[in-house]
């Protein structure tokens, strides 16, 4: 069976955790020293977003200046999307979610995003916006929930 990009990019998440005293982190032993340890994971990855955010910045102004960079650009955005993903798995695993659990619930939440940002369509299919450019949510739109998801 082959694996989706989604479950690829969660093994190599996975792969850091073996790396020096994280292997707590991999057997989730339940201890302050993990959840510190979890925590401090997932500021990395905000950290890691803020940084890819404005490397994607920067090729958006080279774009917007020089027509080129288009390639700097796509890659920004894979990386944030990339960073972004790995701190939804980061999160579930702190919250005692073991690898497995994590990948699944991680796949899980982003579907439910998705499916909550295509409820922001109008009954005939259409997105209406505001004057700031922001999509006007019809009254059938669901927010995503994500109760269930943690335990």
């Amino acid at each position: 069976m082959q694996k989706s990009l989604l479950h690829e990019n969660m093994d190599w998440s996975l792969d850091f955790e073996f790396m020096g005293d994280d292997r707590a982190i991999y057997n989730y032993e339940s201890s302050a020293e993990t959840v510190e340890l979890l925590l401090k994971k997932i500021a990395n990855a905000l950290d890691y977003c803020y940084e890819e955010l404005r490397e994607t910045e920067q090729a958006f102004a080279l774009v917007e200046r020089y027509s080129e960079s288009e390639e700097d650009l796509v890659d920004g955005f894979c990386d944030l999307a990339v960073v972004a993903f790995n701190g939804i798995y980061k999160t579930f695993r702190y919250f005692g979610c073991n690898h497995d659990e994590a990948k699944e619930k991680s796949i899980e939440s982003f579907r439910r995003v998705i499916e909550a940002n295509n409820s922001k369509r109008q009954e005939d299919g259409s997105v209406l916006y505001n004057s700031k450019g922001k999509v006007v949510k019809p009254d059938t739109f669901a927010p995503p929930r994500f109760g269930d998801l943690i335990v």
